[in-house]
């Protein structure tokens, strides 16, 4: 085998190396530089502003990423938040919309919004979705 032939894993691991410690750069190995998260979670509840009853399928989000539902209690927990101050955004169908709420997560931990969410009934909604009828066949 020709020199030349042995050189060229040699050259593509040099070459791979410098590729990593430029990409690195000053941040070497800071595990938010190459992607790698740090978590915590965001628990609340969501009420019905009238009746104070607790108000079931909520939608509930960070972004798009994150989003879940409130159970029939009106409560939620959005697990695997990124650490940092998110907002987070509240709705339902049949209620108005509402300001996003900013919430600081922290690592590990549950944030958690202290006081319930309440939202407003949009006028003549009683907040619940009623069925669409069903189709009327044509003949």
């Amino acid at each position: 085998m020709s020199r030349a032939l042995r050189e060229i894993p040699t050259f593509k691991f040099a070459l791979l190396l410098v590729v990593l410690m430029t990409t690195l750069g000053e941040k070497g190995c800071d595990p938010n530089y190459i992607g790698v998260q740090e978590y915590g979670s965001i628990t609340g509840r969501v009420i019905d502003a009238k009746t104070n009853l607790p108000l079931s399928g909520g939608y509930v989000n960070v972004g798009s990423l994150y989003v879940t539902h409130t159970d029939a209690q009106g409560a939620f927990t959005l697990p695997k938040v990124p650490v940092g101050t998110q907002e987070v955004t509240i709705s339902a169908t049949g209620y108005k919309p509402i300001d996003p709420i900013k919430v600081l997560v922290a690592k590990d931990k549950a944030s958690v919004i202290d006081e319930p969410v309440a939202l407003t009934p949009i006028a003549g909604s009683t907040g619940t979705q009623t069925p669409a009828p069903s189709p009327t066949p044509t003949r």
